[in-house]
């Protein structure tokens, strides 16, 4: 919340609800689990484990408030949102670099 607070046109209080929902949508993992944030226009932000849908959070100011930590202008951080927006080399170089070992093909 903090972060999201520190970010441009961004009103936190118009989607407390929407990130708790989110949030409380998470479950615990196990080796060889995956999450997905897919949002599409018309339909909203979903939140996917393991390949099935969990919860869908409508509203495109939620999506841009939510990507924006990752990718935006003022990101949770700057070498992370470089990585992410270098298309799959940059992303697998960000993952190496965390120490996480979850490379999967991307559909376009």
């Amino acid at each position: 919340e903090v972060q999201l607070s520190r970010t441009p046109k961004v009103d936190v209080a118009s989607l407390r609800s929407r990130l708790d929902r989110l949030n409380q949508s998470y479950r615990s993992v196990q080796a060889g689990d995956e999450y997905e944030l897919r949002y599409l226009p018309e339909v909203g932000t979903s939140l996917v484990f393991n390949g099935k849908s969990v919860v869908t959070i409508p509203g495109e100011d939620f999506a841009k408030a939510y990507f924006g930590l990752w990718v935006g202008s003022n990101p949770l951080s700057d070498w992370l949102r470089d990585r992410l927006l270098g298309g799959a080399a940059g992303i697998a170089a960000a993952l190496v670099a965390l120490g996480l070992n979850v490379f999967r093909r991307a559909e376009l």
